[in-house]
């Protein structure tokens, strides 16, 4: 009989695993897909820390995690998941175990680009105008009905992958074509899988198009219960100009409201947005843009800020973010500090520039000393790096954590730390 009630986290990274484990042995059971397991050079957890079954047929998934926990006597407290791709799957056990989570229903809104703004739109919200797309022929007449300058992306995904800002006819076409090759191939097939969603849409040859909104963006995690709303942390995300569209190079924590962002307008628009996609209680993260004095919502998720945001946010004064999350999970009670007590603080995330072999990482000593709070690099000399559409995450070198200096532009201060860090290639005809 297990000594205590388990949190269950689903489809989540070995990496994570191992650092959850760390911070709270023996509160959480994980459910792991044995190719995540097998790309872990670290430790795995004991037989009955972790379910390993492959996660791609939810009713298989439903079945072992049933028998696990009968066959262990486990009590589960409460379940979660930190990615994308594994909502869905997490709503479906939830629904076998009697576990409050959101629905499936819901979490197809939510991940849905399209229907999560067309619902947006219909209670009365700020979003870009968007329209479902199958073929060049439906992109380039919404991109010169929309003024020639449209954001084309998966229907499902997450984060910066194959979205596109077209602003020409070639834009148009080279960006259809990727998602057109890459998505049905693509080897996370779960990332671009959705479920529950109207009119029988495919996620994987069916695209979404929606007008450009230019403005300041800005990402937040908020939690909602009881019908009320709580911002936990709110960033400003920096984009560097020499990056692929929709990367972010660099989270600010902003420790008060931008003066066109009153405080209540904002818990309301959030607020709004999460009902309406039937997200009641959860904690989840925003995505938003400030134009034209109004807000602008790109997108509600039911899971945690990832990148950096959890060693950023906690380093600034917040909660850790991950640990919340499974307080939340549980029904426990769940302190959060007030935007005021955060240090502003910057998380900067190192990107590679070209493919290669790393030969070379490394941050002087004298500048970390003198400049920097924090620095994590993920990478080691002998790694190969691919750049995107190919390969969107061996690029990802890590993170520096450091303190703005007043009057100088944030993102001149990313450049200089940039700069600094040296980072060295050797030419691979795509080493493995």
């Amino acid at each position: 009989m297990s000594p205590r009630p388990q949190v269950l986290v689903i489809g989540t990274t070995a990496d994570y695993i191992d650092d959850l484990r760390q911070r709270v042995p023996g509160r959480l059971l994980f459910l792991t897909d044995p190719a995540e397991r097998d790309r872990f050079t670290g430790p795995a957890p004991a037989g009955h820390e972790e379910i390993l079954c492959p996660l791609e047929d939810s009713d298989l998934v439903t079945t072992a995690v049933r028998r696990f926990v009968e066959r262990h006597g486990v009590e589960i407290a409460g379940i979660t998941c930190y990615d994308c791709e594994s909502l869905a799957l997490t709503a479906r056990i939830a629904g076998a175990l009697g576990l409050p989570f959101h629905s499936p229903a819901a979490i197809g809104r939510a991940r849905s680009k399209f229907h999560a703004k067309l619902r947006w739109q219909e209670a009365g919200l700020t979003a870009p105008r968007v329209k479902l797309m199958r073929n060049i022929t439906d992109v380039l007449e919404f991109w010169r009905a929309a003024g020639r300058d449209i954001v084309l992306k998966p229907l499902a995904g997450s984060g910066s992958e194959f979205v596109f800002r077209c602003r020409d006819e070639q834009a148009c076409l080279q960006a259809i074509r990727t998602m057109q090759e890459r998505i049905p191939v693509h080897p996370n097939r779960r990332m671009y899988a959705l479920e529950r969603l109207p009119d029988h849409v495919s996620p994987v040859d069916t695209f979404c198009a929606e007008t450009y909104v230019g403005g300041a963006e800005y990402s937040c995690d908020a939690v909602i219960s009881n019908g009320e709303l709580r911002v936990v942390r709110l960033t400003r995300k920096l984009p560097l100009d020499d990056e692929e569209f929709g990367t972010t190079m660099a989270y600010q924590i902003l420790n008060d409201y931008p003066r066109y962002l009153p405080e209540r307008e904002l818990r309301v628009v959030l607020k709004n947005a999460a009902r309406s996609l039937g997200l009641y209680h959860a904690w989840f993260m925003a995505d938003f843009k400030l134009f034209r004095n109004r807000i602008w919502l790109l997108e509600v998720t039911p899971r945690p800020g990832g990148d950096c945001l959890p060693a950023l946010v906690s380093a600034a004064g917040g909660p850790d973010i991950r640990l919340a999350v499974l307080d939340f999970a549980a029904g426990q009670r769940v302190s959060l500090p007030q935007l005021a007590e955060y240090r502003p603080l910057v998380g900067l995330q190192c990107f590679a520039s070209r493919e290669g072999r790393l030969s070379q990482l490394e941050m002087p000593e004298d500048f970390v000393r003198s400049k920097l709070v924090q620095v994590c690099l993920n990478k080691r000399p002998g790694d190969v790096v691919r750049l995107p559409p190919e390969d969107y995450d061996s690029r990802k070198l890590g993170t520096i954590i450091f303190e703005p200096v007043a009057r100088i532009p944030v993102e001149a201060q990313c450049r200089e730390i940039r700069k600094a860090l040296k980072v060295e290639m050797e030419e691979t005809a795509h080493a493995t």
